[in-house]
């Protein structure tokens, strides 16, 4: 094994899972961003998420919001860290005796293909679904299932929060800037 693997085991249990949260979802946001701003460098086409229409009356506009931000911060996280580290890991490593690697980027690959709405949003959810999968794997043999579960849950939610406030915020610069043109 690698020095640089165990320097990383040893930080991912010596540190408070608070702060190992809040670590990762910075790291994240540090490759959406750089990620994003490469895309956009090359002109290539990129969307976080489905481009929004927005409803026409203020209050199907603030349900709009209210519903997408349960969906996409708690709803989706969890069914996603259900199926793409929970259960593909259980299945391919606990039940076939799969090696890990294999697990971390078929699940990444399956996890970037649910969200096809460019194929750069592909490769963006693939690179961070591949350190979330590497987080997983070593949480667990350090913890429990469900902590390890809880712990990649609370990274998911609150990585997408900060897109979808990042959404939010766009969307509402764009609004006033089109009203004072």
């Amino acid at each position: 094994m690698t020095n640089k693997i165990i320097v990383i085991k040893y930080f991912l249990f010596r540190v408070k899972p608070i702060w190992l949260i809040l670590f990762c979802v910075f790291f994240l946001l540090v490759i959406e961003v750089s990620i994003s701003f490469l895309f956009f460098l090359f002109k290539i086409p990129h969307e976080s998420n489905h481009p929004l229409n927005l409803p026409n009356t203020y209050f199907e506009m603030i349900l709009y919001f209210i519903s997408r931000f349960i969906k996409a911060c708690f709803i989706g996280p969890l069914i996603e860290t259900l199926i793409f580290q929970y259960l593909i890991h259980y299945i391919l490593c606990v039940k076939f005796k799969c090696n890990s690697i294999l697990f971390i980027f078929l699940s990444a690959l399956l996890f970037g293909l649910t969200h096809f709405f460019y194929l750069s949003t592909v490769i963006l959810t693939f690179f961070i679904c591949v350190f979330i999968n590497f987080l997983y794997v070593n949480l667990i043999k350090g913890y429990q299932y469900r902590s390890s579960f809880i712990i990649i849950f609370l990274i998911h939610s609150i990585f997408n929060t900060c897109i979808f406030l990042n959404q939010i915020l766009s969307i509402s610069f764009k609004h006033s800037y089109l009203k004072v043109s």
